[in-house]
């Protein structure tokens, strides 16, 4: 068994043929806990693509998010076909950046519109500090 320490809790990881479970809804907190167990005592290894494959598949037969695993939501079949081909490319588990654009060159010229109900607090803000004024005037102030 392996023991684990996280958030002040020791954690042990007993391995069992799982055909006896009744609950089906602690399936995935369990996968969960199996997982990050696995990435902790496998942390040297972690590149090895059966290590990764492995953990893949325990995040995916659970629907559950992983670092090795993602929440995707797919809109077309095309879509879906793209992810079957990369999901067999030997890079899978290496993430690809996009340039998103190019920076401002001075952010001070962006500006900011506040939305309607941005709005609607600041009205409200100001109303309640003239009435929290008025209000001081009309009553003496007390000390002890």
């Amino acid at each position: 068994p392996a023991h684990d320490l996280l958030d002040g809790y020791t954690w042990l990881t007993v391995l069992e043929d799982g055909n006896d479970a009744s609950d089906e809804g602690f399936a995935p907190f369990a996968a969960r806990r199996l997982i990050l167990t696995e990435m902790q005592r496998n942390r040297g290894q972690m590149g090895r693509l059966d290590t990764l494959d492995h953990l893949h598949e325990i995040a995916i037969a659970n629907s559950i998010v992983t670092p090795y695993s993602s929440m995707l939501v797919l809109v077309n079949q095309q879509q879906e076909d793209l992810l079957d081909e990369l999901e067999e490319g030997d890079d899978r588990f290496e993430r690809e950046y996009e340039q998103v654009g190019e920076t401002v060159e001075n952010a001070l010229t962006v500006t900011g519109v506040p939305e309607p109900e941005e709005w609607l607090l600041l009205a409200l803000a100001a109303a309640m500090l003239v009435w929290y004024v008025r209000a001081g005037r009309r009553q003496p102030l007390k000390i002890f």
